[in-house]
């Protein structure tokens, strides 16, 4: 293509340093922008993998609270159960000693005075 058209124009030593140049410029303008996109687009996908890590921190602890939550409300409806079992049955009714014993609150002795 040079030398149809240009070389009336410029001479052969002319054109064989004019040519490298050129097609550097032409790269850089071309290429630039696309590696500007590109790094853009790898910045974009960084941002999206940390919020996607963090929705999944933030639906494991969520799990784990609820799984807590279930948990302990469980235990909590069978301690009711278990306090409107006694009180039908007789309100205050002492445990005897040797019983079961693992449901009595911290601090209770095994065995009361009048138990033994």
């Amino acid at each position: 293509m040079r030398h149809q058209f240009l070389m009336p124009y410029i001479s052969m030593d002319l054109g064989n340093y004019l040519t490298p140049v050129l097609v550097f410029l032409f790269t850089l303008v071309l290429l630039v922008p696309m590696f500007s996109l590109m790094e853009r687009n790898q910045r974009e996908l960084e941002q999206e993998r940390a919020l996607k890590e963090a929705m999944k921190a933030r639906e494991g602890l969520a799990k784990e609270l609820h799984d807590g939550m279930a948990q302990s409300l469980f235990l909590l409806s069978v301690k009711i159960d278990r306090l409107e079992a006694s009180r039908r049955n007789g309100g205050s009714q002492r445990r005897k000693c040797g019983s079961d014993q693992k449901d009595r609150p911290r601090g209770e002795p095994l065995c009361s005075a009048g138990d033994r």
